[in-house]
């Protein structure tokens, strides 16, 4: 009984949670999983997944109608540009660190948060950055792999920081372990970090 208990808690049906219209808007669009796959620009990446949480998609249509609802979600609430500015006052001959978030890419279930830890030196002016990005929200079946954060000098009190990465999605698609991967350079998205 444990043992059922954990595997439904590691496996979703994927009509949990796609809403009904993709089911209905896909239904009987596609006749094998390989064309699903290339109507979406996906390629097939088989995944030693069984032992992990997923998504379970049984028939083509289904598989379908996940594919459209990622599609969908994947234009959700980009943040191309967020001004970060200093809030606290400090004396001009004072070093400085300030950490800064803002949330970068936002699928309303799921959000990337980008992170920046910028040093000031005496002058106010930015001495280093450092950045990082999670995934927040409901992760279930999803695995963020991020870039390195590209950080390009704007001006000498400021640093662009963008954000790239690949979203994997676990899927069962026909009882196979399968990942399907989001590149997200294509909604890249950039935080701005300067001293008020």
């Amino acid at each position: 009984m444990l043992k059922k208990a954990v595997q439904s808690v590691q496996k979703v049906d994927v009509r949990s949670i796609v809403p009904t219209k993709y089911f209905t808007a896909n239904q009987g669009e596609y006749n094998s999983y390989d064309e699903v796959y290339k109507a979406f620009g996906k390629t097939k990446k088989l995944s030693n997944v069984s032992n992990h949480e997923g998504i379970v998609v049984n028939t083509v249509d289904e598989f379908a109608a996940l594919l459209a609802y990622l599609k969908d979600q994947s234009t959700g609430t980009v943040t191309t540009v967020t001004n970060v500015t200093n809030e606290s006052k400090v004396s001009p001959q004072q070093t400085f660190t300030r950490t800064v978030d803002a949330v970068i890419f936002d699928m309303k279930l799921y959000w990337i948060r980008g992170y920046a830890t910028v040093d000031y030196d005496s002058k106010g002016v930015i001495s280093n950055i450092s950045a990082s990005s999670s995934l927040l929200g409901v992760t279930f079946a999803r695995t963020w792999k991020p870039d390195t954060p590209h950080i390009s000098y704007v001006a000498e009190n400021e640093r662009k920081i963008t954000y790239t990465g690949t979203l994997d999605h676990n899927v069962f698609v026909g009882g196979v372990g399968t990942i399907v991967s989001e590149r997200v350079s294509d909604w890249a998205s950039s935080m701005i970090a300067h001293r008020q």
